[in-house]
């Protein structure tokens, strides 16, 4: 089938890919590198991230002013992560999603970058009614999948929150996922990317790309993708982060 779609490669700078990275850190190094101030942080949980990945860090419940304390961290270094503190876990906690309307509406920084939402290391996850929290400010929404979703059994090693998915998507519990349910997870009316505002930018990242066989299944699911997202969904990104450096191939229209 024809989607009059474009295709095409594109690679990080060899500096930015000078260690392994998450998605989160990757976008910063990649907006940094281009002169740009950027913060990182999350609504949700992240680990902390470390120096290579970051030069700063900002706990907020150890600082009075906020937005002063990450004025003066981005004169000292081009990328800032902040968060509200540190969790008996290690964990970071995230900052509220008004904090970060806040912090885009102080125009401190070029690019922020939130992680607002998490799988439970499953490749693929069903939203709960209000999931994901999006700021009101967000313009532009990345959704990301594993690969290695496609194809296996629907249940709680793969998906998760599966008796969830199964509902929202039909997909019996223990049938192959399809590539019409990551659609249905990502992009129906009850996928991560509904609660997302109406002026937002979508984009899809298929992580884990790393065989002949996931190339064949990515590049289905993005045709598949693209169709269940338009208009709203502008492109569909597959690759590896763990393997950066072979680039990353995008379809779009």
């Amino acid at each position: 089938m024809d989607y009059g779609l474009g295709i095409r490669r594109f690679h990080f700078e060899p500096d930015v890919l000078d260690h392994p990275s998450g998605l989160l850190d990757l976008l910063a190094r990649a907006a940094a590198d281009r002169g740009w101030r950027v913060v990182t942080t999350t609504t949700t949980r992240i680990y902390p991230p470390t120096a290579p990945e970051s030069p700063a860090l900002l706990l907020l419940d150890e600082i009075p002013d906020g937005l002063a304390a990450v004025s003066r961290r981005l004169a000292e270094a081009a990328h800032v992560t902040i968060a509200a503190r540190r969790n008996p876990d290690s964990k970071l906690a995230g900052i509220s999603p008004a904090a970060v309307d806040r912090l885009a509406a102080a125009g401190l920084a070029d690019v922020i970058v939130v992680e607002a939402d998490g799988s439970a290391g499953r490749p693929l996850k069903a939203a709960r009614h209000g999931e994901p929290v999006y700021p009101a400010s967000t313009t532009h929404c990345l959704l990301v999948v594993g690969a290695d979703a496609l194809g296996v059994p629907l249940d709680e090693a793969t998906v998760f929150r599966s008796v969830l998915a199964a509902e929202i998507s039909g997909l019996p519990l223990g049938t192959p996922v399809t590539a019409e349910t990551v659609a249905a997870l990502l992009l129906g009316p009850r996928g991560l990317a509904a609660p997302a505002p109406r002026t937002s930018r979508l984009a899809v990242f298929v992580n884990k790309v790393e065989d002949p066989g996931r190339e064949e299944a990515a590049r289905h699911l993005a045709f598949r993708l693209l169709e269940a997202g338009a208009p709203r969904l502008e492109r569909v990104v597959v690759g590896s982060l763990a393997r950066a450096g072979a680039g990353f191939r995008v379809f779009e229209r």
